[in-house]
């Protein structure tokens, strides 16, 4: 099954589906000019990490 893709909501706002076959909950970030906020970094490192693999 492919990678569910981040969506973005705004110009600044992005979230990741929740992923029912790894239990990943909603990955969220709020991007800006020098930095990203994770919202949600979900339940391991490896979660965060997904989030850095999109280059938000």
């Amino acid at each position: 099954m492919p990678l569910l893709g981040l969506q973005k909501l705004n110009r600044h706002v992005y979230w990741l589906p929740p992923d029912d076959r790894t239990d990943r909950p909603i990955l969220g970030a709020i991007t800006g000019e020098r930095a990203t906020l994770l919202v949600d970094a979900g339940n391991s490192p490896a979660h965060a990490q997904l989030l850095v693999y999109f280059q938000i």
